[in-house]
């Protein structure tokens, strides 16, 4: 997942990204698509 955002953003390298993840209570049938960035 850092290298598939590493590579959208010119300039950033793998060292400087840091993934936060948050958990949600959600329902599969509710997801139409992906969250933003």
């Amino acid at each position: 997942m850092r290298q598939e955002v590493t590579r959208m953003h010119y300039g950033w390298s793998l060292d400087t990204v840091a993934i936060d993840n948050m958990v949600l209570r959600s329902y599969k049938d509710d997801i139409r698509e992906a969250p933003t960035e």
